[in-house]
């Protein structure tokens, strides 16, 4: 049961993550620093190392990782904690 909640919460913090990418196109220039802050309030390495490769394919694209989906998801994690300082 454990595992179904936490699948849930990643996929809800994905969709949270594309809402806020695609809501605010205006203000882009404004706020290109904001959705990095939130996105490493948002994930855990523990969550980022519990994702499959297919998640941390999305999360890398979503993040403007380029190439990630020629990665291995032991490549996409270690960038992706990077990415978020943690």
């Amino acid at each position: 049961m454990g595992m179904i909640y936490h699948k849930k919460r990643l996929w809800s913090k994905l969709k949270e993550e594309r809402e806020k990418n695609s809501s605010s196109t205006e203000n882009n220039s404004q706020t290109s620093e904001q959705p990095e802050e939130n996105s490493s309030d948002s994930y855990t390495k523990t969550d980022i190392n519990r994702m499959s490769t297919a998640e941390l394919q999305e999360l890398a694209e979503n993040e403007g990782i380029e190439g990630a989906h020629e990665k291995s998801g032991g490549e996409l994690k270690k960038m992706l904690i990077e990415h978020f300082s943690l």
